[in-house]
């Protein structure tokens, strides 16, 4: 019997650049451009045996969801293509492969590292201990456990939470403008600095909802041809899109909030993202921020009355959404104000189309 011994490094890095050492006959580095990782090792012990590619890949995923550093296969009818580790791979961990090779046999150990925000996002979904995360990680989980404790504490419907998560994240962090760095991606950089983008507030949002029992998934994608991060949420049964960096537009405005993409659909969002494949079908409109709260308008006389009775409620920021009434421009906002108004006002909103439009009066 011919006997083979080779070492196969199969690398997925989150950096600049790959460096493999040979060893026996065949070495493959691949290299992938994404986020850089930090974190600290953890073990796995015991050996793992599997003969088909679907145990080989619950293996894999159940040492991901627990953020074991390392797991050891031994694999029996191994073939390169059904065993390949891009079957298993996400952007933000890095797995390394290492072993032999006998006959159709291998025996190898899976090294992984997390980038921080997989890690915050698998203890907030209690697969893993949170012993697993950094000192400076633990810390800035304990906030966001804090924050997501005050909200439970005081509102008990899933809709209501998911409301409150946005508002804090909208009110007090700001979208990065300007140079983006490293840290912009991640939690503990938002919350330690004050802003990120979209990947950071995508998986804030995420940790909050899995910490008030919101069931919740982060979507990629693309936000006027840029590649961009938001979040689905499921209540009562149905998906709903948020996208809380959309509704905290720059400059940022301390207690300014908006909902243009709270609890929108799949139509709605598709104006100016374009959605990945794999995510459900957003479709639900109960929950909608402007249809739950009556601030739905179909004419000029429903738009007229509507900013009266904001107004009259002491209202200083309104939103409304229109439906087959499609505002042709700023007049039709000024033709609705009541006569006795007569500060200034700043209006946003895609005329000619149905929408939302913002009015902040002074």
């Amino acid at each position: 019997m011919k006997r083979a011994f080779f070492c196969l490094i199969i690398t997925i890095l989150l950096a600049e650049s790959v460096c493999a050492s040979t060893l026996g006959d065949c070495i493959t580095a691949m290299r992938f451009d994404m986020a850089s990782v930090r974190g600290s090792r953890y073990s796995d012990d015991g050996t793992k045996e599997t003969s088909a590619p679907e145990g080989w890949m619950s293996i894999i995923n159940a040492s991901k969801a627990t953020l074991s550093d390392s797991v050891t296969v031994e694999i029996k009818g191994f073939d390169d293509l059904a065993f390949d580790l891009n079957k298993v791979s996400e952007y933000d961990v890095s797995i390394t492969a290492k072993g032999n090779v006998i006959d159709d046999e291998a025996y190898i150990i899976y090294d992984f590292i997390y980038n921080s925000n997989y890690k915050l996002l698998r203890v907030s979904e209690g697969t893993a201990a949170i012993n697993k995360l950094t000192l400076e990680e633990r810390y800035y989980y304990s906030l966001l456990k804090k924050q997501a404790d005050i909200i439970n504490s005081k509102y008990s419907q899933p809709y209501d939470k998911e409301k409150a998560i946005h508002d804090y994240i909208v009110d007090t962090f700001a979208y990065t403008d300007g140079e983006i760095i490293k840290d912009s991606h991640q939690v503990v950089g938002l919350m330690k600095d004050g802003n990120g983008v979209c990947e950071a507030y995508a998986v804030l949002f995420a940790i909050l909802c899995n910490m008030t029992g919101i069931e919740n998934t982060i979507v990629t994608g693309t936000l006027d041809g840029v590649d961009h991060m938001w979040n689905m949420v499921k209540l009562d049964g149905e998906y709903y899109h948020v996208d809380v960096t959309s509704d905290d537009p720059l400059p940022d405005v301390k207690g300014r909030i908006r909902y243009g993409y709270f609890n929108i659909t799949d139509k709605e969002i598709l104006k100016d993202h374009v959605i990945d494949e794999g995510f459900p079908v957003c479709g639900g409109t109960k929950y909608n921020y402007h249809r739950l709260n009556g601030y739905v308008v179909h004419s000029a006389d429903e738009l007229k009355s509507l900013i009266s009775e904001r107004i009259a409620a002491g209202d200083k920021r309104i939103s409304f959404l229109t439906e087959g009434y499609a505002l042709g421009s700023s007049e039709d906002v000024v033709n609705a104000m009541p006569e006795s108004y007569s500060g200034r006002m700043w209006i946003v909103g895609d005329y000619g189309t149905d929408g939302v439009y913002y009015v902040d009066i002074s």
